[in-house]
């Protein structure tokens, strides 16, 4: 997924449903980095 889907995603999507989805990315984002 690149970041054209996300910036999509801002305006059609519920503010929680958006928060999830940050969340998740961070998560990735750390196991990826292996913190």
């Amino acid at each position: 997924m690149d970041g054209s889907d996300d910036n999509k995603a801002i305006g059609t999507k519920k503010p929680e449903a958006y928060l999830k989805e940050i969340e998740t990315a961070v998560k990735k984002a750390i196991a990826k980095a292996g913190i």
